[in-house]
């Protein structure tokens, strides 16, 4: 796996005040905002809708770090299962998503 590039994990989501937020700890400092997942309010507008997305939003973000490992342990396990002759080859559209999707997580593609 290359060096890490981003704030390493685990990150956390914050839900203070009108502000959604994604936290984590850089170089052992705590609470470096990672991403503001909200924080707008609309004045005299119902904006509950809109915060429980900004919520669902921060989770996913926060959990960002540990599903880029989860997918970079099934790729390892599945190229040393077919290099060891124990395994079958990971269908290629399986693979395929796999691999755009740390390859977005780690060189911005799309």
């Amino acid at each position: 796996m290359s060096a890490v590039k981003y704030t390493p994990g685990p990150w956390r989501v914050n839900d203070r005040w009108n502000l959604t937020e994604v936290l984590g700890d850089l170089a052992g400092r705590h609470d470096c905002l990672i991403a503001n997942a909200g924080g707008v309010t609309l004045g005299g507008v119902d904006i509950s809708d809109l915060r429980s997305e900004q919520r669902a939003n921060a989770r996913l973000i926060s959990a960002a770090p540990d599903l880029l490992n989860a997918v970079e342990i099934v790729l390892d396990a599945a190229n040393d299962r077919l290099a060891g002759g124990l395994g079958h080859e990971l269908p290629p559209s399986v693979r395929h998503a796999l691999e755009a999707a740390v390859a977005k997580a780690k060189e911005g593609a799309s």
